[in-house]
């Protein structure tokens, strides 16, 4: 948005610039030949250009910057204010992990209230990739891995969990995002609901890019200190 008073000050600007050299307003001051003293001899009185015009010149130059930096201020704000709204406006999926330790796929720390490894940092990477937050919150493995589930507390389940088909009845499963002996086949568990289907889709469409891009493997040599032979 441009601010309608901004011509305003340029002309009055050049106005005050005028009346310091003695001319009327809308008059033009043309210098002529500059003798061999070096001195400009200008329309109705001398100036010195290292004098009266360096003030002018800094004063006009202070202007612009003023200027400049409010019509600046116009424009990043509310773009900030829109980049602000949409970070807020990300959605947060609890995701429960174990506090029984399985490296390197679940490693509790903290007396057990959190936990580090090969799931949490995938799924941040999925996270990052598919546009929503993540809080990871901490849970005895048999809550997690037998009926009803953990849904009363978290919608999506990282820890290292088998797709064994007893626990269909209670879980739906995405796509494996671990498959080698000893410790595959691995799968995220998500409720049997429909925001459990659509958080699936979500995430094996973000794992999908992860593994492709390079991440999985990143990952995986973080943990394993050796490269993958092969992305599941």
């Amino acid at each position: 948005m441009r601010p309608a008073r901004g011509p305003v000050f340029v002309l009055l600007e050049a106005d005050a610039e005028r009346k310091e050299m003695g001319q009327p307003r809308g008059r033009r001051v043309v210098p002529r030949q500059a003798p061999a003293s070096g001195r400009v001899s200008w329309d109705d009185h001398h100036l010195e250009p290292r004098g009266e015009m360096r003030a002018v010149n800094k004063r006009r130059t202070t202007l612009l910057v003023c200027l400049g930096m409010f019509l600046a201020g116009l424009a990043v704000v509310p773009a900030a204010q829109g980049a602000a709204a949409n970070c807020a406006g990300s959605p947060t999926v609890i995701v429960g992990t174990s506090n029984d330790s399985y490296p390197p796929f679940e490693i509790p720390i903290a007396n057990g209230t959190k936990s580090i490894g090969f799931d949490n940092d995938l799924v941040t990477a999925i996270a990052r990739q598919a546009g929503f937050k993540v809080e990871f919150r901490t849970f005895a493995w048999g809550y997690i891995a037998t009926p009803p589930g953990p849904w009363a507390d978290c919608d999506m389940v990282a820890a290292a969990v088998t797709p064994a088909p007893f626990r269909r009845a209670f879980m739906r499963f995405s796509d494996l995002y671990f498959d080698e002996p000893p410790h595959g086949p691995l799968a995220f568990a998500f409720p049997k609901s429909r925001a459990g289907a659509d958080l699936c889709a979500t995430v094996n469409a973000a794992l999908r890019q992860v593994k492709d891009d390079g991440t999985w493997a990143k990952i995986y040599i973080k943990w394993f200190d050796v490269a993958p032979t092969s992305i599941p």
